[in-house]
């Protein structure tokens, strides 16, 4: 009988890993030998079993230029393993102890641009695919590039002009989330919002004390954030200029 954690892995599967992540090389070096969904995985008995066989082999780990490693960490079968923590924040941050490909980013000094550049060439839909499109980018993936580039060990990795670069394409990220609600639910818009809100309370950004106070209070509570706090958040991201 299967375990509650593995109908539930299966699910995100089903949800976020049917399609590659955009960028993604159909010549990719390596590749997860273990998949859900397939019979090798269903005899996998614990949620342990899964993440070992889930790690990049250290001799392939050493060559991978950092491009490809974002691109493989992206398709960690696991990569949805967040949403089981009330705190996203601190999920995000046991998935990425829990993947040896995603420490190795991390610890790379062009890690963080690595993901950054795959956030910007991830297109915005303003329609959803029929499922079992081949190669469509799906409406899920952007937020885990969010939560990952959000959490200090990336985020951290910029410098003051990255991180305003960076800041503008979230908010074009934004805007056109917000315009295309239909395809990106509430909880993904708030996604980007908290990738904003971390940027601009790491860069010198001539905030007030009241917005200052708003995005630290953003952060802390986003995934249940009060539609009066989403609002004042939204103003703050939407209307302040990056200079």
């Amino acid at each position: 009988m299967k375990t509650i954690y593995q109908i539930l892995v299966l699910f995100l599967f089903l949800l976020c890993c049917t399609t590659p992540i955009v960028g993604q090389p159909s010549d990719s070096v390596w590749d997860y030998p273990v998949k859900p969904g397939t019979e090798q995985w269903r005899a996998l008995h614990t949620s342990q079993e899964m993440r070992d066989v889930c790690q990049i082999p250290e001799d392939v780990l050493e060559n991978l230029p950092t491009d490809q490693l974002a691109e493989i960490c992206l398709r960690y079968p696991l990569r949805g393993d967040y949403v089981f923590f009330d705190n996203e924040r601190e999920g995000i941050k046991i998935v990425i102890s829990r993947l040896n490909g995603l420490i190795e980013l991390s610890r790379r000094k062009d890690g963080t641009r690595a993901l950054v550049n795959i956030y910007q060439n991830y297109p915005v839909l303003n329609y959803l695919p029929e499922k079992g499109t081949v190669n469509y980018p799906i409406p899920y993936e952007i937020m885990l590039l969010e939560l990952l580039i959000a959490d200090d060990l990336f985020i951290n990795q910029l410098s003051s002009e990255e991180l305003l670069n960076l800041l503008t394409i979230v908010k074009n990220k934004y805007s056109d989330k917000v315009n295309n609600n239909t395809v990106y639910s509430v909880s993904n818009i708030k996604k980007t919002m908290l990738l904003a809100a971390v940027i601009m309370n790491k860069t010198s950004l001539p905030l007030s004390t009241t917005d200052k106070d708003t995005l630290t209070q953003f952060i802390a509570t986003y995934r249940r954030a009060s539609a009066e706090l989403i609002t004042e958040t939204s103003k703050i991201i939407s209307n302040h200029e990056n200079n």
